[in-house]
């Protein structure tokens, strides 16, 4: 959704995504609001790789325990659970 509305027609995605526009930062913020709702780290894990990595990178030591072990060989044992949509 932070995509603008001219790199949508550029990219020809315009129809592909919602109508609304958030930056990737207010997208960090509601992460960030969702991170402490969730009950473990398999479920603080987000779909967007994109947002995600900016999430990562914007506080390492506090997200650090999501992307290594043990919730790294968790998210592997249910990877067909958890991600529906190979890349």
């Amino acid at each position: 959704m932070a995509f603008s509305l001219e790199e949508r027609l550029q990219l020809g995605i315009h129809d592909l995504l919602p109508p609304c526009f958030l930056s990737q930062d207010f997208q960090v913020l509601r992460v960030l609001r969702n991170y402490n709702m969730k009950k473990d780290d398999l479920d603080r894990w987000d779909r967007s790789e994109k947002l995600f990595c900016r999430v990562l990178t914007s506080d390492t030591h506090r997200f650090m325990p999501i992307v290594y072990t043990p919730t790294m060989g968790l998210a592997c044992q249910q990877y067909d659970l958890a991600f529906r949509r190979q890349r």
